[in-house]
């Protein structure tokens, strides 16, 4: 089973979120720059799409932030997984996830395994913003 590769790309600069930028990413109508020469510059922040969606049918990318249980987390890509990163060290995670082994991240791909029906609590998130354009968000909770 495969899913889908897809990156959105963060400007520093300009302060703009670009999507699908696979091939190409324009940075004027004259200025083409190849998806591999992006990932090389320090100007641009990469986010990988997860691969699930929200409850709302909106695609999960790194650092988003999202509302699981009335809590706020971030997706952040660490030990080889995406993650839910708490957003408030009022979180806490071993009461929040029954089979929490880390207090301050849990496996996303756990929390879609976790139901016991063809359901999934992937089902019950729902995207919020990012990191880059709600920074806010992150520093509430």
């Amino acid at each position: 089973m495969s899913r889908e590769t897809e990156f959105r790309v963060w400007d520093n600069y300009g302060n703009t979120m670009h999507y699908n930028v696979e091939s190409v990413i324009y940075e004027d109508p004259d200025e083409i720059i190849p998806f591999h020469k992006i990932l090389e510059l320090a100007s641009y922040e990469v986010m990988q799409y997860t691969g699930l969606i929200d409850k709302n049918s909106k695609k999960i990318y790194e650092t988003d932030i999202v509302l699981f249980n009335k809590n706020q987390y971030y997706i952040k890509y660490e030990i080889g997984s995406f993650m839910l990163v708490r957003c408030s060290d009022k979180i806490d995670m071993y009461k929040e996830f029954e089979n929490c082994w880390n207090d301050d991240v849990y496996p996303l791909s756990q929390l879609y395994w976790e139901k016991d029906c063809e359901e999934n609590y992937i089902s019950e998130i729902e995207v919020i913003g990012n990191t880059y354009e709600n920074e806010y968000l992150v520093e509430q909770s």
